[in-house]
């Protein structure tokens, strides 16, 4: 009898696991429909920090007299991270997920003069030259009034070679970006500069180092659904190491801006504060903007880091333990928890696959010193 009720017991096991898979994906698709009707159309977004290619963090705290040296250094440096090829890598990102808008930290361009010769690198046009030969035309820079570019930096450093007695300057200006889809319908464009700069005095005759940071934002018409889609990069500098002074400064001034937008709001970058338990980071859910991250259905990746991979790129291993380049979510529309809607968002740029073979040295090198972040998001559409 005990054999009997055993065996029934072993036959009902093996008729419900070997069912299960089947009802669980009827149970998803269900979902998905769900989902669809709720919430309506889905928004692809990326937040991707592209890297200067160097740390130039020491400058600012460095006397005058050793800053000629350290940017012959940086320059370097810059060279044995050659975006040109760090660009293959970071399109291929955005041809894989096709976003339907890309937020993009620390877009570059840079001049460098050493004696009689230059030589130039434009960030935006070599990244949407490779992203052109890998989806032609889906990707540009959308154009309102103006274009939706925000310029942070604009700084020249002479620059002093100690092996070679070679003298020259450097150029630098930085910028954030915001890229479209072409399915994407633009209707406003907007760029501010925070009032609050970090100031680096120098002598004369050189200008003062002005940091200067901002954001740049367009309404987006995705599907049947409009955003306002806001892109930003916060100071990291802290006041005596500690204290993110600047970044919190500017951070009071975003969320002031867009206090009466009435439109779902969809806000990334890198914010230069830890998730979840930065000031800034704070301050920003305090405001009624939800953490996408927090409301994420794939759960193979629960800490979502994002930073940081080493300087020169070369880690063979990824090592990332912060979660700074985020993207928010504010929406009037909905009730309680659903007005952000279900999320599914993965980290890009954190796998050993995600490194490009880099020619000049034969290594393979990681495309950012940050990893970016992929969402598709649903948001009621009552």
């Amino acid at each position: 009898m005990k054999r009997k009720i055993l065996a029934s017991l072993v036959a009902c096991l093996i008729l419900f696991f070997g069912s299960w898979n089947w009802s669980e994906a009827q149970t998803e698709e269900q979902t998905q429909e769900m989902e669809a009707a709720w919430f309506g159309d889905s928004v692809k977004v990326m937040t991707r920090n592209v890297y200067i290619g160097a740390d130039v963090d020491p400058i600012l705290e460095a006397p005058f007299e050793e800053i000629p040296f350290m940017v012959a250094q940086l320059y370097k440096d810059m060279l044995l991270t050659d975006f040109r090829v760090r660009a293959k890598a970071l399109a291929k990102e955005i041809a894989q997920y096709k976003p339907h808008l890309v937020g993009l930290q620390e877009i570059t361009y840079i001049y460098v003069e050493i004696g009689s010769s230059g030589e130039e690198w434009n960030y935006l046009e070599i990244l949407l030259s490779e992203l052109n030969s890998l989806c032609p035309g889906m990707y540009d820079v959308p154009y309102f009034g103006e274009p939706a570019i925000n310029k942070n930096i604009e700084i020249m450093l002479p620059l002093y070679d100690l092996e070679t007695g070679a003298e020259g300057f450097v150029y630098v200006e930085d910028y954030d970006v915001i890229l479209a889809r072409n399915d994407v319908s633009v209707t406003d464009v907007a760029t501010k500069d925070y009032s609050t700069v970090l100031i680096v005095p120098t002598p004369e005759p050189y200008d003062d180092i002005i940091v200067g940071r901002g954001y740049v934002s367009v309404d987006a018409q995705v599907g049947s659904k409009a955003y306002r889609f806001v892109n930003t990069h916060l100071e990291p500098y802290k006041i005596d190491g500690i204290f993110p002074y600047f970044q919190i400064e500017q951070a009071k001034e975003l969320i002031a801006d867009l206090e009466n937008e009435t439109l779902p709001i969809i806000t990334v970058g890198d914010y230069n504060t830890l998730a979840p338990i930065g000031i800034v980071y704070l301050m920003m859910r305090a405001a009624g903007y939800e953490d996408a991250w927090c409301h994420n259905r794939l759960k193979w990746n629960i800490f979502g880091f994002t930073s940081p991979h080493d300087a020169d790129l070369r880690n063979k291993w990824p090592k990332l333990y912060q979660r700074i380049d985020l993207i928010f979510v504010r929406n009037q529309a909905g009730i309680g928890g659903s007005r952000i809607g279900p999320v599914y968002a993965i980290v890009v740029g954190d796998q050993r696959r995600d490194r490009i073979y880099f020619p000049p040295t034969g290594e393979k090198i990681w495309p950012s010193d940050h990893a970016g972040v992929v969402a598709q998001l649903r948001m009621p559409v009552f």
